[in-house]
């Protein structure tokens, strides 16, 4: 039996564990997907703890957020709606478990229906991204930050980024058909 078998195993996933198997293309965490005699599907993760020191507050910032979420009512007549995954307790009643190697694992509901792509490809593809950011954007918005930890130190400094961002573009190097670029430089510069 796996590592990951016997950490799905001290999760209530609704069943006993029959199948545990690599999931998707992540480049940071391990991705695993669990079936259960029960017929459901749960996401297993072993969080990176060279990207994440303290993994145990995303799971503090996971908490809040699908609580934020859950207090506010979906529309009944939203054609469509921005679904967040359940968290999973591990049989010890804590929302993750830290192995004897010192990993830490979380579970998550299978979200049915659904895909993640690597690359964009289509507008249609574009189009569901910018409804999911907007829609979760709806949803925090009044969400106090003050109830969220820092998880990666200076990740979410977007003026930081515009600083980079300011010294690089001068930098740039002309290409043939830099049109992209010029409407990128463009966009930031009129916002």
């Amino acid at each position: 039996m796996s590592r990951a078998q016997k950490i799905a195993a001290l999760f209530d996933l609704g069943g006993r564990v029959l199948d545990v198997r690599p999931y998707g293309h992540g480049l940071i965490n391990d991705t695993f997907i669990v079936s259960v005699d029960s017929g459901r599907k749960a996401i297993l993760q072993r969080l990176n703890p060279r990207v994440f020191l303290r993994p145990e507050l995303i799971m503090k910032n996971l908490r809040v957020l699908v609580n934020h979420v859950a207090q506010i009512p979906v529309p009944i007549s939203a054609r469509r709606e921005l679904k967040l995954p359940e968290l999973l307790r591990a049989c010890t009643g804590a929302d993750y478990i830290v192995d004897e190697e010192n990993g830490f694992w979380r579970a998550l509901g299978f979200v049915e229906n659904t895909h993640s792509v690597d690359n964009l490809t289509e507008a249609r593809q574009a189009m569901e991204v910018g409804f999911a950011l907007g829609r979760f954007h709806a949803l925090v918005h009044n969400l106090d930050p003050a109830q969220l930890h820092e998880t990666l130190p200076g990740f979410h400094n977007a003026p930081n980024y515009l600083k980079q961002f300011q010294h690089a573009a001068p930098l740039r190097r002309q290409t043939p058909d830099s049109s992209d670029l010029d409407y990128c430089l463009k966009f930031v510069e009129t916002r």
